[in-house]
């Protein structure tokens, strides 16, 4: 989905304004894990592949109004044109706010490979985000 800056800011506004809570992937695991309670109107906010306008554009917005999200980032595409370079997604992990997780090493077509290919393509790709 794709929007405007201003839309995704009235977005923002508009479910705060309804009592909801963005919570981050962390929060539902400890909830899940009986460690945790979340607010009955909860929500996870997220964001694929590492486009640069979610650096530009969304990251200031979450900010602004402290709203932790998760960045799902293809790894071999970062610094790529129109993606987050690896300084901007420390700088945002850094902040505190921002999650930056694996979607995957190159967005491979995974039907077109072996189970262990996969499983190798994802270990890369995570252990790429964990070194962040």
């Amino acid at each position: 989905m794709q929007t405007t800056k201003e839309i995704f800011e009235d977005q923002i506004k508009g479910l705060k304004s309804m009592g909801y809570h963005f919570i981050t992937y962390e929060d539902l695991k400890a909830y899940k894990e009986g460690k945790k309670e979340l607010y009955k109107r909860s929500c996870i906010l997220t964001f694929d592949d590492g486009y640069e306008e979610v650096y530009k554009n969304a990251y200031p917005i979450a900010t602004k109004y402290n709203i932790p999200f998760t960045m799902f980032i293809i790894t071999n595409n970062v610094g790529l044109p129109g993606t987050i370079t690896w300084n901007e997604a420390k700088e945002m992990k850094e902040s505190g706010l921002v999650t930056i997780a694996s979607h995957s090493e190159d967005h491979a077509n995974f039907n077109k490979l072996t189970v262990m290919a996969v499983s190798y393509t994802h270990l890369r790709a995570h252990e790429t985000c964990a070194d962040l």
